[in-house]
């Protein structure tokens, strides 16, 4: 009898505090509703100053674009508000994107952040700075500990602009090359690149100073079994890299896999950007569609096998070991004996590793490692950076003296033109380079 009691108690105790939850959402739900539509209403009147009335319709079927407006000047329609919202591991972010009938943007919001207070609003003012059309418009470059929400924002921003375009006509005009590489880039096919049935061209990019920013490879092959596909699906894919090994970013050029599960690498695209390409595959991938992911894979392991340092400067070698008579210094810190086919030795592999202070805006000593192949005569084979914390933008004017030092024997290197700019990299590249003429 006792414990009928307790438990009529707890039921009894459960069911009082069920009804006062049901009752205080009752009360508190049409609060925030009424509170997010004040902020939606202030955000219309922001973006469209003329306004005299709205028109709301839900949208249906869209992953992330849940509602469309009407924006009204005395009965007569001139513009949208699109609004699109989705969650990430910090919860929700509600965004909005207004344009013209013409397609001008009249402005990009945050209107409702469960992200944390303090890091989601430091986008407001790049968003705030979106103009020109919505064909033109592109997301939010990424900060720094607060990815998340970066990453999210942008997704949210391409969803309301595919859904947008669809509303008010127009062509979503998509640049691969801008998106990874920026504006103002020009693309040079590398002649020198032999091709496969994987890796069709390298292109170099270079800025307007002519100087190089990067790699472009583009990708392609198929796969069976995916899922309604009679035959094999294809992917193309352009992955650019930087000077220095690192991904700057992956486009798609041709999908022939399913859409709706193709998408979901989207993310993963994203994750990749500034990871070294030597092991890019400790990025954590997205769940679902595990057949692309593994030619997406395969496609990225293609591009990581031509630009391995070793590749880039002894070509299709076979073999490389450890000279053990090679008595290492402060600054050539290992020489390797490169082979080919046979057992060949095709030349030498020296690594040179240093630091240097006073690069303006870093506090402490940043290093450069060098990888310098010669051949057995001496003769430069090529100069690869392993490794380097010096400012990347002014680094990289140093990647045409590299190309410049091919061909030249190791122990006249310095009588090559340097490049202008950039001189406390140039000064520990060259101690480097001396490091390496004294010990071959």
């Amino acid at each position: 009898m006792k414990v009928f009691k307790t438990a009529l108690v707890l039921t009894l105790i459960g069911i009082v505090c069920g009804v006062a939850i049901g009752f205080t959402n009752y009360i508190t739900e049409p609060i925030i509703e009424r509170n997010a539509q004040a902020r939606a209403r202030e955000a219309y009147i922001g973006f469209f100053s003329d306004l005299t009335a709205i028109e709301t319709e839900k949208v249906e079927g869209n992953t992330y674009v849940y509602e469309q407006v009407k924006i009204i000047k005395e009965d007569v329609l001139i513009g949208y508000v699109f609004k699109a919202k989705g969650t990430n591991p910090r919860g929700l972010i509600d965004l909005a994107v207004a344009v013209s009938l013409t397609g001008e943007v009249k402005g990009v919001k945050i209107l409702e952040s469960e992200n944390t207070v303090g890091f989601w609003d430091q986008y407001n003012n790049p968003l705030s700075e979106k103009t020109g059309t919505l064909a033109e418009l592109s997301g939010v470059d990424v900060i720094a500990g607060v990815t998340q929400s970066g990453d999210l924002i942008n997704t949210l921003i391409g969803a309301a602009k595919a859904f947008g375009i669809e509303i008010i006509g127009g062509e979503v005009v998509v640049d691969p090359y801008e998106n990874i590489f920026g504006a103002n880039m020009t693309a040079v096919v590398d002649e020198s690149f032999t091709a496969t049935d994987i890796l069709l061209k390298r292109e170099i990019i270079k800025n307007s100073r002519d100087v190089i920013q990067g790699f472009a490879y583009t990708a392609t092959a198929t796969v069976e079994g995916i899922p309604y596909h009679d035959g094999p699906a294809r992917v193309t894919l352009l992955v650019g890299v930087d000077p220095a090994g690192k991904i700057l970013g992956v486009e798609t050029f041709v999908n022939e896999h399913t859409e709706s599960f193709y998408n979901k690498h989207l993310p993963y695209f994203t994750n990749l950007k500034g990871k070294d390409l030597a092991n890019y595959e400790d990025v954590d991938t997205i769940a679902g569609a595990t057949i692309s992911l593994g030619l997406i894979q395969d496609l990225l392991d293609a591009v990581k096998a031509v630009e391995n340092p070793y590749v880039k400067v002894f070509g299709g070698f076979i073999s490389k070991e450890a000279d053990s008579a090679f008595t290492v210094t402060e600054t050539v810190t290992a020489k390797e004996i490169i082979k080919g086919e046979g057992g060949v030795v095709l030349g030498y592999a020296y690594t040179a590793t240093g630091t240097a202070t006073g690069i303006p805006g870093h506090d402490n000593p940043e290093r450069v490692t060098l990888l310098v192949g010669v051949d057995k005569d001496g003769v430069i084979l090529g100069v690869y950076t392993l490794e380097s914390n010096h400012t990347p933008g002014f680094y990289w004017r140093h990647y045409p003296y590299f190309e410049s030092l091919v061909g030249v024997n190791i122990s006249t290197f310095d009588s090559v033109d340097t490049i202008a700019g950039a001189t406390i990299s140039l000064g520990l590249i060259q101690e480097l380079l001396n490091a390496v003429k004294a010990v071959v």
